[in-house]
């Protein structure tokens, strides 16, 4: 009974699911998902530099977004981005915790969490997730095949010949 975004076919947009889960998290523990990620994630593997929004301190280490013209030129985005985002939100003060998008971190920090995937969910001796949570995320959890794990797009054998990416590789 709810409007489609567009026609199917005419565009791709994201879905909202992650951002559902996020807000399911939130009723569940009862926190923010601010909170939640901090507490359960980010203290623990020691990530100090993500946060949804930039406490003041930070403002001026966030990388400035550029967009290229059709002159060839590169300009500083001043105007909304995607659907309808301050590309200069993460200086802002707000209170909406996306679970799809949104948190701004440090390669350092990033690494971290990459790292306890890589671990099979343990990070500096620090276990977040199951060995067979994560074995179950990098499975291919599409009945088409489309090499999309939970979470993660997949590289395969099905999809191999497609990317220079090597087998077992997982992004997002």
């Amino acid at each position: 009974s709810l409007p489609l975004k567009h026609h199917p076919g005419e565009r791709w947009t994201y879905g909202l699911n992650t951002d559902v889960l996020g807000y399911l998290v939130e009723v569940w523990s009862g926190m923010t998902l601010n909170d939640f990620l901090r507490k359960r994630i980010f203290e623990p593997l020691g990530m100090k530099d993500t946060h949804f929004y930039q406490p003041a301190s930070n403002h001026g280490r966030l990388v400035t977004l550029y967009q290229g013209t059709a002159d060839g030129k590169n300009k500083r985005v001043e105007t909304l981005i995607y659907d309808r985002v301050d590309a200069g939100y993460p200086n802002a003060k707000g209170t909406y915790f996306s679970g799809g998008a949104g948190l701004s971190s440090t390669i350092e920090d990033y690494a971290k969490f990459l790292q306890m995937y890589l671990n099979k969910g343990e990070y500096n001796g620090v276990r977040l997730l199951s060995r067979k949570t994560i074995e179950l995320m990098l499975t291919d959890q599409h009945i088409d095949g489309a090499q999309v794990g939970l979470g993660f797009g997949l590289e395969t054998e099905a999809n191999d010949h497609q990317s220079v990416i090597s087998l077992g590789s997982f992004q997002w």
